[in-house]
């Protein structure tokens, strides 16, 4: 990790050819992702390990420490990602903001809240903040009736 006002986190993948997809293992996280081209799958692998970092943020979680120099484990190619974020990078809003974009009232969003069905986050401002977690929001108005 290097310091800086924004982070930079390194981590390493695996991509191997699996049929017709591009398939990306993570050394140093749990899952995997896929893409119809080496592209497509490099840009997935790019989004999850940004997707993962961000969450153990959000938790608080004390960030994965990262592997280097792993051999492949599928017959692949190792590829190295800098992943540049921080707390302060997680797309967020505030719960007023929430409750506009869904056409709802700030006390349903809070109970959406407290429910599991929206995630949320403290991050350093002026007031210190809780933001709603967009890309969680963005779930919920695509699985509404």
């Amino acid at each position: 990790m290097i310091k800086g006002t924004e982070m930079l986190y390194l981590y390493e993948v695996e991509i191997f050819k699996d049929g017709d997809f591009y398939i990306a293992v993570p050394f140093d996280f749990g899952g995997a992702t896929e893409g119809f081209s080496k592209m497509e799958c490099l840009e997935m692998a790019s989004d999850l390990l940004t997707t993962e970092i961000q969450d153990q943020l959000m938790h608080g979680k004390e960030l994965t420490e990262p592997t280097v120099d792993n051999e492949p484990q599928y017959g692949g190619k190792i590829y190295s990602f800098v992943i540049d974020t921080s707390l302060s990078s997680i797309p967020r809003m505030l719960k007023a903001e929430a409750a506009r974009e869904l056409g709802i009232s700030q006390g349903r969003v809070s109970q959406l809240i407290r429910a599991g069905k929206l995630e949320t986050f403290l991050y350093q401002d002026k007031a210190m903040r809780k933001g709603v977690y967009t890309k969680g929001l963005v779930m919920r108005l695509l699985t509404q009736p």
